[in-house]
């Protein structure tokens, strides 16, 4: 199993550019197996000019990639901007907060674990790090909708939210913007 932070462009069906990358490709296993075999595979890949790494806590790198795409995918998509223009409205960062905030309360009910300690230690790194790394990017989102495609956000936020119903956590933002990203794709 990998995680990564990278963003891709897809100009055509058998062709993938990568656009942006803000962290390392991390390579391991959420059934606890011995990542051992997976070092060879990150030097690989490091030799490629690709940065990749292994770790033993994945479960944890998934959820960081969970806030992150769950935060900027959609709702760049439903304004039709790139990650970094998100940023630069007061409503946009209003609400991408609350996606945060929404989504670690239910990081905590799940008792899943990432590496920060609280939604607002997460949105110093989002904010200063992990956005203008990737200002430029349009998400996948955005690309499928561009394209008249069914998009990932069933594997997104509507894990978010089935997970939040399975803990009684209440996500108000993040259904209205799994409810907008449907309605588009209703359109198709």
């Amino acid at each position: 199993m990998w995680t990564c932070n990278y963003g891709f462009r897809r100009p055509f069906r058998n062709i993938s550019e990568i656009t942006v990358h803000t962290a390392p490709i991390i390579l391991g296993s959420l059934q606890d197996a011995d990542i051992t075999c997976l070092k060879p595979i990150a030097k690989l890949i490091n030799d490629s000019g690709i940065e990749s790494d292994t770790s033993d806590k994945l479960s944890n790198f998934l959820w960081a990639k969970m806030l992150y795409n769950c935060t900027l995918n959609p709702l760049g998509a439903i304004l039709g901007v790139n990650y970094g223009k998100l940023t630069e409205n007061k409503y946009t960062i209003e609400i991408m907060n609350n996606i945060i905030d929404e989504i670690f309360t239910v990081i905590k009910a799940a008792n899943y674990k990432v590496e920060w300690d609280s939604s607002d230690e997460y949105k110093k790194l989002f904010y200063s790090k992990l956005i203008p790394d990737t200002y430029n990017h349009k998400s996948s989102t955005l690309q499928d909708i561009e394209k008249k495609q069914i998009t990932e956000i069933d594997a997104l936020t509507g894990k978010v939210i089935e997970i939040a119903n399975k803990f009684n956590v209440n996500v108000p933002t993040n259904k209205i913007i799994y409810n907008i990203i449907k309605a588009i794709e209703n359109e198709f």
